[in-house]
């Protein structure tokens, strides 16, 4: 128990450091899916965040930055825990500011985690306040750094560094206008009803 416990505060002392370099082998990566989608004001919008590649892991601790005007968090403690989620211990899950959401998660096994291949981590939903800019609103992660100050981190379980290499966010647009049909379309298809009708009542009148 003691170990546990012992691994737990140092996990919680690493995500707290700006930590640079680490194995340069590794190649992890978060993301975001769906990379791009589209919603309409008052829609909710479901988000996974995945981790791609990696070796003898302690955990993971990101920012998740949206822009408050259009988009919100549900709920207090936004984040779900997929069960694929290799980190089994929350140390974070709620809201910074009303744009930030801030998650992590370490190991508190015996061996630390490997992942040669993509994981789902887990979900997070947002409620869309209003519509949309036709150029979408941004989902982004926090920049590889320190999540203490709105970055990103995935911690090597044998130095501590900060062995994240990139992130990739999501794109969320309004869906496509419908267009408006012009004067001229809709003038047209008018003298083509009314020119229908007379004819019709012309066919009428000759068979009575």
């Amino acid at each position: 128990m003691q170990n546990l416990l012992l691994r737990s505060s140092t996990l919680l002392g690493l995500f707290g450091l700006t930590l640079a370099g680490g194995n340069a082998g590794l190649a992890q990566t978060l993301s975001l899916s769906p990379a791009a989608s589209t919603a309409a004001s008052g829609a909710t919008s479901t988000y996974t965040i995945f981790l791609t590649g990696g070796s003898n892991l302690s955990g993971f601790d990101t920012n998740i930055i949206i822009d408050p005007i259009y988009l919100s968090f549900v709920g207090t403690a936004p984040f779900i825990s997929a069960t694929t989620n290799p980190f089994n211990a929350q140390i974070r899950d709620g809201l910074t500011s009303a744009g930030d959401l801030r998650v992590a998660f370490g190991d508190l096994g015996t061996t630390a985690v490997n992942n040669p291949g993509t994981t789902a981590l887990g979900t997070f939903q947002v409620n869309v306040l209003k519509t949309l800019p036709t150029t979408g609103t941004a989902l982004s992660f926090g920049p590889v750094g320190s999540a203490n100050t709105g970055g990103s981190e995935v911690a090597d379980a044998s130095t501590g560094a900060n062995v994240l290499k990139g992130t990739t966010g999501a794109r969320l647009n309004p869906p496509a206008a419908i267009p408006e049909a012009s004067q001229a379309t809709v003038l047209g298809l008018c003298l083509l009803g009314l020119g229908g009708l007379a004819f019709t009542a012309r066919r009428r009148s000759a068979q009575r």
